[in-house]
Protein backbone atom coordinates (compact mmCIF):
# COMPACT_ATOMS: atom_id res chain seq x y z
CA UNK A 1 0.00 0.00 0.00
CA UNK A 2 2.80 2.63 1.02
CA UNK A 3 4.85 1.66 -2.58
CA UNK A 4 1.37 2.55 -4.07
CA UNK A 5 1.23 5.86 -2.34
CA UNK A 6 4.52 6.72 -2.92
CA UNK A 7 4.34 5.49 -6.84
CA UNK A 8 1.36 7.28 -7.05
CA UNK A 9 2.54 11.34 -5.59
CA UNK A 10 5.88 10.37 -7.44
CA UNK A 11 3.59 10.16 -10.88
CA UNK A 12 1.93 13.51 -9.66
CA UNK A 13 4.98 15.08 -9.41
CA UNK A 14 6.35 14.13 -12.84
CA UNK A 15 3.36 14.79 -14.60
CA UNK A 16 2.67 18.52 -13.00
CA UNK A 17 6.21 19.91 -13.58
CA UNK A 18 7.99 18.32 -10.78
CA UNK A 19 10.87 18.01 -12.12
CA UNK A 20 12.81 21.14 -13.71
CA UNK A 21 13.08 21.73 -17.62
CA UNK A 22 15.33 25.06 -17.33
CA UNK A 23 17.97 24.65 -19.85
CA UNK A 24 21.22 25.09 -18.70
CA UNK A 25 24.25 26.43 -21.29
CA UNK A 26 27.61 27.90 -20.67
CA UNK A 27 26.12 28.00 -17.11
CA UNK A 28 22.93 29.87 -17.29
CA UNK A 29 19.47 29.59 -18.09
CA UNK A 30 17.62 30.84 -21.22
CA UNK A 31 16.43 33.88 -19.03
CA UNK A 32 20.16 35.21 -18.13
CA UNK A 33 23.17 36.24 -20.04
CA UNK A 34 26.73 35.78 -19.50
CA UNK A 35 29.46 38.61 -20.02
CA UNK A 36 33.42 38.57 -20.24
CA UNK A 37 35.89 41.38 -21.35
CA UNK A 38 38.50 39.87 -24.10
CA UNK A 39 41.56 38.46 -23.51
CA UNK A 40 42.69 40.19 -26.72
CA UNK A 41 42.99 43.20 -26.98
CA UNK A 42 42.85 45.27 -30.49
CA UNK A 43 43.13 49.16 -32.03
CA UNK A 44 40.30 50.65 -32.66
CA UNK A 45 39.74 49.19 -36.16
CA UNK A 46 37.97 46.61 -35.29
CA UNK A 47 35.84 45.67 -39.06
CA UNK A 48 32.80 47.31 -37.66
CA UNK A 49 30.41 46.60 -35.25
CA UNK A 50 30.62 42.92 -37.35
CA UNK A 51 33.85 42.60 -36.50
CA UNK A 52 34.02 43.05 -33.32
CA UNK A 53 31.05 40.21 -32.98
CA UNK A 54 32.92 37.59 -34.82
CA UNK A 55 35.72 38.36 -32.12
CA UNK A 56 33.45 37.76 -29.26
CA UNK A 57 32.09 34.81 -31.15
CA UNK A 58 35.61 33.41 -32.14
CA UNK A 59 37.01 34.10 -28.42
CA UNK A 60 33.54 32.45 -26.75
CA UNK A 61 33.97 29.19 -29.02
CA UNK A 62 37.74 29.07 -28.15
CA UNK A 63 36.84 28.81 -24.46
CA UNK A 64 34.09 26.24 -25.08
CA UNK A 65 31.35 28.54 -24.73
CA UNK A 66 27.97 27.24 -26.97
CA UNK A 67 25.89 30.63 -26.61
CA UNK A 68 25.98 33.29 -29.18
CA UNK A 69 28.05 36.03 -27.88
CA UNK A 70 28.02 39.89 -29.74
CA UNK A 71 30.01 42.80 -28.95
CA UNK A 72 28.70 45.21 -26.37
CA UNK A 73 29.52 48.31 -28.35
CA UNK A 74 27.85 51.26 -29.83
CA UNK A 75 28.88 53.72 -33.15
CA UNK A 76 27.27 56.08 -35.04
CA UNK A 77 23.77 54.15 -36.05
CA UNK A 78 23.98 51.50 -33.32
CA UNK A 79 23.62 52.09 -29.84
CA UNK A 80 24.82 49.04 -27.23
CA UNK A 81 20.91 49.61 -24.93
CA UNK A 82 19.30 49.17 -28.00
CA UNK A 83 21.08 46.83 -30.30
CA UNK A 84 21.74 43.96 -27.60
CA UNK A 85 18.19 42.45 -26.37
CA UNK A 86 18.88 41.26 -22.63
CA UNK A 87 15.79 40.16 -21.02
CA UNK A 88 17.50 38.98 -17.53
CA UNK A 89 20.38 38.90 -15.04
CA UNK A 90 23.88 39.16 -16.02
CA UNK A 91 26.77 37.51 -14.56
CA UNK A 92 30.76 37.12 -14.73
CA UNK A 93 32.48 33.34 -14.29
CA UNK A 94 36.04 32.78 -12.79
CA UNK A 95 38.50 30.24 -13.37
CA UNK A 96 36.42 28.54 -10.81
CA UNK A 97 33.56 28.67 -13.00
CA UNK A 98 31.85 30.37 -9.79
CA UNK A 99 28.91 32.57 -11.07
CA UNK A 100 28.90 36.39 -9.96
CA UNK A 101 25.75 38.83 -10.33
CA UNK A 102 27.47 41.88 -12.09
CA UNK A 103 23.94 43.14 -12.79
CA UNK A 104 20.50 42.03 -11.60
CA UNK A 105 18.59 43.41 -14.90
CA UNK A 106 19.57 45.23 -18.01
CA UNK A 107 18.58 48.33 -17.02
CA UNK A 108 20.68 48.06 -13.83
CA UNK A 109 23.09 47.45 -16.31
CA UNK A 110 22.75 50.29 -17.94
CA UNK A 111 21.80 52.82 -15.08
CA UNK A 112 25.28 52.94 -13.17
CA UNK A 113 25.36 56.42 -12.95
CA UNK A 114 22.92 55.81 -10.02
CA UNK A 115 23.59 52.60 -9.26
CA UNK A 116 26.69 50.66 -9.41
CA UNK A 117 27.19 46.97 -11.13
CA UNK A 118 27.18 44.36 -8.29
CA UNK A 119 30.76 43.18 -9.29
CA UNK A 120 33.12 43.95 -11.78
CA UNK A 121 33.40 42.75 -15.49
CA UNK A 122 37.23 41.92 -14.61
CA UNK A 123 37.13 38.23 -15.82
CA UNK A 124 37.70 37.22 -19.60
CA UNK A 125 36.44 34.55 -21.74
CA UNK A 126 38.34 31.73 -20.03
CA UNK A 127 37.56 33.13 -16.39
CA UNK A 128 40.88 34.37 -15.94
CA UNK A 129 40.74 37.62 -13.88
CA UNK A 130 41.72 40.62 -15.93
CA UNK A 131 41.68 44.18 -15.42
CA UNK A 132 41.50 46.44 -18.58
CA UNK A 133 40.51 49.22 -20.49
CA UNK A 134 37.69 48.47 -23.56
CA UNK A 135 36.51 49.80 -26.52
CA UNK A 136 32.93 50.79 -25.69
CA UNK A 137 31.98 53.42 -27.77
CA UNK A 138 29.37 54.23 -25.36
CA UNK A 139 28.04 57.00 -22.66
CA UNK A 140 27.16 55.76 -19.13
CA UNK A 141 23.14 54.76 -20.32
CA UNK A 142 24.37 52.38 -23.30
CA UNK A 143 23.89 55.12 -25.93
CA UNK A 144 26.36 56.09 -28.79
CA UNK A 145 29.06 58.79 -28.02
CA UNK A 146 30.76 60.74 -30.19
CA UNK A 147 34.41 58.84 -30.31
CA UNK A 148 34.24 55.51 -32.05
CA UNK A 149 37.04 54.96 -34.12
CA UNK A 150 35.05 55.96 -37.44
CA UNK A 151 32.66 53.56 -36.57
CA UNK A 152 35.09 50.89 -35.80
CA UNK A 153 37.06 51.13 -38.87
CA UNK A 154 40.27 52.99 -38.02
CA UNK A 155 43.17 52.53 -36.48
CA UNK A 156 44.69 56.24 -36.74
CA UNK A 157 45.75 57.99 -34.03
CA UNK A 158 44.06 61.57 -34.95
CA UNK A 159 40.33 59.59 -34.33
CA UNK A 160 39.27 58.41 -31.10
CA UNK A 161 37.05 56.18 -29.51
CA UNK A 162 35.28 55.60 -26.22
CA UNK A 163 36.41 53.23 -23.66
CA UNK A 164 35.71 51.73 -20.69
CA UNK A 165 37.19 50.49 -17.58
CA UNK A 166 36.16 47.06 -16.53
CA UNK A 167 37.82 47.48 -13.25
CA UNK A 168 35.55 50.21 -12.42
CA UNK A 169 31.34 49.57 -11.17
CA UNK A 170 30.14 52.63 -11.54
CA UNK A 171 29.43 54.39 -15.18
CA UNK A 172 33.43 54.12 -15.58
CA UNK A 173 32.59 50.38 -16.46
CA UNK A 174 31.45 51.90 -19.99
CA UNK A 175 32.65 55.02 -20.42
CA UNK A 176 35.63 56.48 -18.52
CA UNK A 177 37.82 58.77 -21.34
CA UNK A 178 38.58 58.94 -24.83
CA UNK A 179 41.44 57.65 -26.69
CA UNK A 180 43.46 56.91 -30.08
CA UNK A 181 42.37 54.55 -32.06
CA UNK A 182 46.15 53.62 -32.53
CA UNK A 183 45.88 52.46 -29.28
CA UNK A 184 45.06 48.51 -28.34
CA UNK A 185 41.85 47.73 -25.81
CA UNK A 186 39.43 44.68 -25.11
CA UNK A 187 35.95 44.35 -25.67
CA UNK A 188 32.70 43.37 -23.44
CA UNK A 189 31.11 39.99 -25.02
CA UNK A 190 27.75 39.37 -24.14
CA UNK A 191 25.48 35.97 -24.63
CA UNK A 192 21.99 36.55 -26.07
Amino acid sequence: MKRSIIFSIFVILVSCGGESSINIVDGISDSEHRIFVTSESYNGNLGAIAGANTKCAALASSAGLKRTYKALISDSSSDAVSSIVLKGSIYIFDDLDEKRLVAISPSSLWSTSSTDLLNTITYDEKGQYLAKNVWSGSFDGGNSSFDHCLNWTSSNGSNNGTIGDNSQSDARWINSASFACNATYGIYCISL
